[in-house]
């Protein structure tokens, strides 16, 4: 398989040390299992074909959940939203129940947050900070 970009933006994230690690990995094994997925970086640049990504994050998990199953509706939902200050502070009040809904919250945030912060007070609200300079289309690079 290709390796390809992470999706989301996270703190922490292994984008730019993916090539490094890479090499400290044996180069046969039988799955790639990721105990803290984050942006899962190096998962997207291993590109296994098989893999177990967990995180202790309900949310981070749906949204990988949904791209696997639901992808072109993920998608086709993300296209059409626009980067906005009112759009991000409204979007994080709201309590979506369905996955593709809380997939679709979750990715606009961590587009939008600043620096893909994840971080939630002690009700479990998200309340990341809307980062400063913002793009108006969510389809933008998230190279940072």
């Amino acid at each position: 398989m290709k390796s390809v970009n992470p999706i989301l933006r996270w703190a922490g994230g292994k984008r730019r040390l993916a090539p490094k690690l890479r090499l400290l990995m044996p180069s046969v094994w039988n799955r790639y299992i990721e105990p803290m997925a984050g942006s899962a970086a190096l998962f997207f640049y291993v590109a296994p074909d098989q893999a177990i990504l967990a995180d202790l994050n309900p949310d981070l998990i749906n949204f990988y959940v949904v791209l696997r199953d639901d992808c072109a509706h993920l998608i086709g939902r993300l296209s059409h939203m626009r980067a906005s200050r009112k759009s991000y502070y409204q979007m994080r009040e709201l309590k979506p129940r369905s996955k593709l809904d809380r997939a679709v919250r979750f990715a606009y945030l961590n587009r939008l947050s600043w620096n893909g912060l994840y971080r939630v007070n002690k009700e479990g609200k998200f309340n990341s900070l809307l980062k400063l300079r913002m793009k108006t289309s969510l389809n933008q690079s998230t190279r940072h």
